[in-house]
């Protein structure tokens, strides 16, 4: 009878704990990406400056890699996902405290924010698809200046750029399509000051030829001087050589100025 007995008490407590988990409600957080689809996000750092608003979710981290990564995909620094999509945040170098926002800070959203010398401000900016890179200048035509030579300094076909004058850093995007191309990707701008420079294609099809040219003049040396290491006869000025039949294969030859001429020049007598 006392194993009967035990064996009806376990099917209680068995009943119990399914009833419990029935009347539980568990909340379930979409998996939200970071940007809308066919955008990438980009982390804006700025140093000395902190929301100055109390923000109702605040956890602890141990650097700033960290709050920007949570940030960027909108997570406690333990993986879990947090009950916002993150705009903003701000790191405590002090209290090692990573805060987040869903809003930015003006002129990119209505958060104000005030100096503390402490903190690093976390701004997240989506960036359409079409962005090849984000880059740094300080100029417009620094930024037009990068697009023309994109094509040798980063591998990327530049045809556009986008340039935000407001920010210090990762304020020019180079674009591989224009609003030709992709028109999908490219309207007006309401929250941001922004310039949009498209290259007509005399200018990239100039700079690649150019680049051409140069490639193959490099190749050209290149192999001169393979040739040169492996057989040098160098005719070195003032040495000079009747005709090119005489000039040794595998040659370079220096020029020197200009020798000043064996007779003096004579005066020329005018008359009026």
């Amino acid at each position: 009878m006392g194993v009967a007995v035990e064996s009806t008490d376990d099917s209680n407590q068995q009943q119990q704990f399914d009833n419990t988990l029935r009347n539980f409600a568990v909340e379930v957080l979409p998996i939200v990406p970071d940007c809308p689809l066919g955008e990438h996000s980009r982390i804006q750092v700025i140093e000395g400056v902190e929301v100055a608003r109390e923000a109702t979710i605040t956890f602890q981290v141990a650097i700033l890699e960290q709050c920007v990564q949570a940030c960027r995909i909108s997570t406690y620094a333990d993986g879990s996902r947090l009950p916002l999509l993150c705009r903003s945040a701000h790191f405590n170098r002090a209290s090692r405290q990573c805060s987040v926002y869903s809003d930015a800070i003006n002129p990119n959203g209505y958060l104000e924010y005030k100096p503390n010398q402490n903190v690093i401000y976390i701004e997240k900016i989506c960036i359409p698809g079409h962005a090849s890179e984000v880059i740094s200048v300080a100029s417009e035509n620094e930024c037009v200046l990068e697009c023309i030579k994109a094509k040798t300094m980063r591998s990327v076909a530049c045809h556009s750029v986008l340039h935000y004058p407001d920010f210090s850093s990762l304020n020019c995007i180079l674009n591989v399509h224009t609003r030709h191309t992709k028109n999908q990707y490219f309207t007006p701008e309401l929250a941001y000051k922004v310039d949009y420079v498209e290259l007509g294609s005399c200018v990239t099809n100039a700079a690649s030829a150019d680049e051409v040219a140069k490639s193959r003049l490099i190749e050209a040396e290149k192999k001169l001087l393979q040739q040169l290491d492996a057989n040098p006869t160098v005719v070195e000025f003032p040495q000079k050589v009747a005709s090119a039949a005489q000039i040794p294969k595998n040659s370079v030859e220096f020029f020197g100025p200009p020798q000043a001429p064996s007779q003096p020049a004579q005066p020329l007598n005018l008359k009026f």
